[in-house]
């Protein structure tokens, strides 16, 4: 399983996978009190 580190504030929260050179696993952005994906996830 594919180690996720996560990055976020109170707006943005990113998925950064390591162990592929930084690639990104998804960005999220909260609206509404949930967080929407605005890029396709990672599988």
């Amino acid at each position: 399983m594919s180690e996720i580190i996560t990055l976020q504030n109170a707006h943005w929260q990113v998925g950064i996978l390591p162990q592929t050179g930084a690639s990104i696993a998804f960005g999220r952005v909260r609206y509404g009190g949930t967080w929407v994906d605005v890029m396709r996830p990672t599988p």
